[in-house]
């Protein structure tokens, strides 16, 4: 070995060792703070790498921060930053993440399994419909009957869930993923609100309103998860235009109670979106009733 190569990777080993000491004081410095240092795991890697498939996670995570890296630095970055072995590292993590959410998106079902996951999936529709009203209910009356109910109606779900086709699931789990990465680039908008001035009930409902329709986008953007919302769409709707009917019967206080209870609605998982949008539906059109018999007649 030439004494420039001796002196050349000596000089990469103070580089190295420099960024560990700056990344390790970095992590003490936020474990100080009451911070949990971010930790690349198998898990956490998958979770970035399905919001990299999607093109989703710019601006869900702070700039400089390594899940911010992970989703957008280029493998020069990396090792620029983080050091030839460190960043080697982060390289491998995200190239078997990567092929663990593509295998995940590529398999396939027969004709068989699709049309028992579509039927699963209508009866759990409509068990969701009903199951979210009755929790947002019980939470109106008490929080901790709501959060019971709440969890009890995912219990039922995950156990459908688990008798469907292998392909739907490892689909959704690419999908649930996404959400998790929207819903954190949401949290940060709602944040962002708040420190702008907006009163909490407005901000909330306008992440409520982001986390629904990036739920959706998600959903739409593969086939096969697009199929299971539709069919679970259906089956709520089975059970939409009674539940409707009843629940623009209620009171003016109790639309206004509901309003004041975001709370409970973000006890229920993000999986029951469409009951959450039926809830919201309800809401505005009983409101909208309101304006017309206050404003209008008068």
């Amino acid at each position: 070995m030439s004494t420039f190569d001796r002196l050349a990777g000596f000089a990469d080993s103070i580089t190295n060792a420099k960024q560990v000491d700056v990344s390790t004081a970095t992590s003490q410095k936020q474990a100080a703070e009451g911070f949990t240092p971010f930790q690349l795991t198998p898990d956490s890697a998958y979770n970035l790498q399905a919001g990299r498939a999607g093109n989703l996670g710019i601006g869900a995570f702070e700039p400089g921060s390594l899940q911010a890296d992970f989703t957008q630095a280029s493998p020069m970055e990396l090792i620029a930053k983080y050091g030839t072995e460190e960043g080697l590292r982060i390289l491998n993590t995200r190239a078997n993440a990567s092929d663990e959410v593509r295998q995940d998106l590529s398999k396939e079902r027969s004709v068989a399994r699709a049309f028992g996951d579509s039927a699963s999936g209508i009866g759990l529709g409509a068990f969701n419909s009903l199951g979210g009203i009755a929790a947002l209910g019980a939470g109106l009356l008490n929080d901790n009957a709501g959060a019971t109910l709440a969890k009890g109606i995912d219990w039922v779900g995950e156990g459908v869930r688990n008798t469907q086709s292998d392909a739907l699931n490892s689909t959704r789990k690419v999908v649930q993923n996404q959400n998790q990465i929207s819903g954190q680039e949401n949290k940060k908008l709602y944040d962002k609100d708040i420190a702008d001035g907006e009163s909490n009930l407005v901000a909330s409902l306008s992440r409520i309103g982001r986390d629904a329709y990036d739920s959706v986008a998600n959903t739409l953007d593969n086939g096969m998860a697009a199929t299971d919302g539709l069919s679970e769409g259906v089956g709520s709707l089975f059970t939409a235009g009674p539940l409707i009917r009843g629940v623009s019967k209620l009171s003016h206080s109790s639309i206004i109670s509901c309003l004041c209870s975001l709370d409970i609605l973000y006890s229920l998982s993000i999986t029951q979106i469409t009951n959450t949008c039926l809830k919201w539906f309800t809401t505005f059109k009983s409101l909208n009733h309101l304006v017309y018999s206050t404003v209008i007649k008068t």
